[in-house]
């Protein structure tokens, strides 16, 4: 698995603010130790947008850009053309870091054309571009850890599943052979488990043969 040290999510905040949230939470909580850079409000006063900017992009290993419906602004007013938006300032640099950079389409949002962006951010329009919708939110952001850390969130849940179930089915099983075993000692030797092999090594049989059968079933889950 991919772990980078830090994510760098730029969104419009009257576009897809609520969606940012939600996205870092769920990366936190896939990967508690990478550090997201999300609000720009949280910029120090007196502090040069541009060189902050710049600075936590070019550490990033990751640009997450969420485009939502609103994301250019309204049709008579693409606020892409102002050199000032600072969408547009964090998008050219993130597009020429050298980070891997991932446009995420929110809730149906189209890629915009070339045409409808100055020439720094025309590289966007060839990225591939990934889906994020609040209906579907779970695969669609398994799908974009799986992308991002290379690494499918649900095998984890899957695999403590398996687990669950082998543990479930061997242990009875387990129980029911350590009885036919018992069974079998006693009716050709006419003593107990016990009796024939000892303490020891009947505490080894009661914990071992249903661990041995919870492992059998495990690999049989996983085949």
């Amino acid at each position: 698995m991919n772990i980078p040290k830090t994510i760098f999510i730029s969104y419009r905040r009257n576009d897809s603010a609520a969606m940012a949230g939600r996205i870092k939470d769920r990366i936190k909580a896939f990967c508690p130790k990478v550090f997201i850079f999300i609000d720009v409000e949280a910029i120090e006063g007196g502090a040069v947008f541009e060189d902050v900017i710049n600075n936590a992009i070019t550490r990033s290993e990751i640009f997450i850009c969420l485009i939502g419906k609103e994301w250019m602004g309204p049709p008579d007013n693409n606020r892409m053309m102002d050199v000032d938006d600072f969408v547009r300032k964090e998008v050219e640099i993130g597009l020429n870091a050298g980070s891997k950079f991932y446009p995420i389409l929110i809730d149906n949002a189209s890629m915009p054309d070339g045409y409808q962006l100055p020439p720094g951010m025309r590289p966007l329009c060839k990225k591939n571009a990934m889906e994020l919708r609040h209906s579907s939110f779970e695969n669609d952001m398994n799908n974009l850890l799986k992308t991002v850390f290379g690494y499918d969130p649900t095998l984890k849940l899957s695999k403590k599943m398996n687990i669950f179930r082998s543990a479930l089915l061997g242990i009875p099983i387990g129980l029911v052979l350590l009885v036919v075993l018992a069974h079998f000692i006693f009716s050709v030797t006419n003593v107990s488990l016990k009796q024939s092999l000892g303490i020891e090594l009947t505490v080894i049989f009661l914990v071992g043969i249903p661990a041995l059968t919870v492992f059998a079933v495990y690999r049989l889950l996983n085949r």
